[in-house]
């Protein structure tokens, strides 16, 4: 078990590093699960609850976070953290206060706060550095067609395979 990423380029083109290039490592995701998939795996840590039990617990909660939410309500999950409900407004709001209504609001989205157990367990994680997206995908390729060779992409976001490729990218603070 450990966090895969990749290693890319990215140019900096403000602040300190303002026109240098700098590496970071990139998460690559190795899966994603299901709802379904989730709850068969949480059954399958000596677990009381089977997966169907879960399911249906899971799909309540679902279902009672947005209910709450819709009613302006947080919940907070324990050491997850809290769902919170979270609104957007036209861009550059209205000249007056009593101009802004209701329909000046564009969208309500569920927001996740982590808890301070959730904001960074950096120390409890391995790591293994794994080839870019892009590579991976040139090596299955390679080994379909029998080939015995194959160039690859260097670690510069080039080719599609480096700067973020793979989901779960997210920026610090979020």
């Amino acid at each position: 078990m450990a966090i895969r990423y990749s290693v890319g380029k990215m140019k900096h083109s403000l602040g300190t590093y303002a026109n240098t290039t700098r590496y970071r490592g990139n998460l690559q995701i190795a899966e994603t699960f299901s709802l379904d998939q989730f709850a068969e795996h949480m059954s399958n840590h000596d677990c009381k609850y089977n997966k169907g039990d879960i399911y249906a617990v899971l799909t309540m909660a679902i279902r009672c976070i947005k209910e709450l939410a819709m009613d302006s309500k947080a919940v907070e999950l324990g050491d997850l953290g809290t769902f919170l409900p979270k609104i957007q407004n036209v861009k550059n709001g209205t000249a007056q206060a009593t101009d802004f209504t209701a329909e000046n609001i564009v969208k309500v989205t569920l927001k996740f706060k982590n808890s301070v157990k959730t904001k960074n367990f950096r120390e409890e994680c391995s790591f293994e550095n794994v080839s870019l997206r892009a590579n991976q995908a040139l090596l299955r390729s390679a080994e379909k067609n029998n080939q015995s060779s194959m160039e690859l992409y260097a670690p510069d976001n080039s080719g599609g395979g480096g700067g973020g490729q793979g989901g779960g990218n997210e920026q610090e603070g979020e």
